[in-house]
């Protein structure tokens, strides 16, 4: 993806999004190549060592929601799946819907 796109899809500037990414590529965890279809494009793509920082980080997310979830008093525990079934029903009608 370009720059320019990954920027408006982050909705933040093309600077901003220009920075990060030199950032992430001075540390390995971001490639970037000329667009065969547009030599004066740069498509930037995640490196294997960018995928296990993602996937690192993901698991450290699931890991700290498991515990704080078996913190929650069981009033709390049936708070959240009420919460939960409540979503689940939005998303259905939203899938529904063509959404």
């Amino acid at each position: 993806m370009t720059a320019s796109g990954l920027a408006a899809a982050e909705q933040i500037t093309p600077q901003s999004m220009a920075a990060t990414l030199n950032a992430l590529y001075d540390r390995g965890l971001v490639d970037r190549a000329a667009d065969p279809g547009d030599r004066r494009q740069i498509l930037w793509s995640v490196t294997s060592g960018g995928s296990a920082v993602i996937a690192e980080d993901r698991a450290r997310r699931a890991r700290w929601l498991v515990t704080a979830i078996d913190e929650l008093t069981d009033e709390e525990a049936e708070r959240l799946r009420d919460a939960a079934r409540l979503l689940n029903m939005i998303m259905d009608r939203s899938e529904a819907g063509g959404a």
